[in-house]
């Protein structure tokens, strides 16, 4: 099945998956010594989930980086986007921003 079929529910949840993931990885890069790290531990597999998290959101647009940023990968307060966006704006902004992340990591 491909995401793209995905429900935006479930694609939302995914992406809070991805997001804690990624903020897990975040900080054990910060603490920790990767010299010990081999292809098969969990540590290694993560650290490729950061780093392809990383790669699809240079590729993103300016608004799906910053809203997939700000809603899922740094736990920005809840109303961060009052600074960038119209609430109606940031809605559906938000909604492509997940769709085009999707695209991304359904290759």
């Amino acid at each position: 099945m491909s995401l793209r079929q995905l429900s935006y529910e479930t694609k939302i949840e995914m992406l809070k998956s991805l997001g804690q993931m990624y903020r897990k990885e975040q900080t054990k890069s910060r603490i920790s010594n990767h010299n010990d790290m081999h292809e098969y531990s969990p540590s290694y597999v993560q650290q490729g989930i950061e780093y392809m998290i990383e790669e699809i959101m240079q590729n993103c647009s300016k608004d799906t980086a910053c809203i997939i940023k700000h809603d899922f990968l740094m736990q920005s307060p809840r109303n961060w986007y009052y600074n960038y966006y119209a609430k109606s704006s940031y809605y559906r902004l938000r909604k492509e921003a997940v769709e085009e992340f999707v695209r991304c990591l359904d290759i």
